[in-house]
């Protein structure tokens, strides 16, 4: 099997990237519809567009061959922060450690972004998504109950 391939979307890639997305978020099972919904609309193609016009390093991709099978998409926050939207692997790719190099790549951008610290949420039954940021060294700093959705989350951060 070949290597997977680490890099920057362009808006050549946005279309994938959308269609990656929405297929995954459909599955999500600790997400109501309602929430579903809404983050399907925050990934559509003129969004991801706009989104990398804004800040070239806000979208990483993972690629195996011709096809994304991983991003992390993420937010330049304010005064040196980096918010971390989401990191979704396709199903089929998951557990050979692309959210690590993802992850990897996301930090390794702070220093061209000028930001000392990202952080994220996670919902307090996302198992995966709280193993892979403890495996990581992002701390919990918060639980926010009954938050988006009527939702429960954990807040985390990570120092760079």
């Amino acid at each position: 099997m070949s290597e997977i391939q680490i890099s920057f979307a362009t808006t050549n890639h946005s279309r994938q990237i959308s269609d990656l997305l929405i297929s995954n978020i459909m599955q999500l099972d600790y997400y109501s519809n309602v929430a579903k919904q809404k983050e399907i609309d925050k990934y559509s193609v003129t969004r991801l567009d706009d989104k990398i016009a804004d800040d070239s390093s806000s979208i990483i991709i993972a690629s195996h061959e011709e096809l994304i099978v991983g991003t992390c998409i993420s937010s330049f926050d304010v005064c040196g922060l980096i918010w971390a939207d989401l990191i979704l692997i396709y199903v089929d790719y998951r557990g050979r450690k692309i959210s690590r190099l993802l992850m990897s790549a996301l930090e390794q951008s702070t220093e061209s972004r000028n930001c000392h610290k990202i952080w994220c949420d996670t919902r307090t039954n996302n198992q995966a998504s709280i193993n892979l940021l403890l495996k990581n060294g992002y701390e919990r700093i918060a639980t926010l109950k009954n938050h988006w959705y009527n939702l429960d989350y954990y807040l985390w951060q990570k120092m760079i």
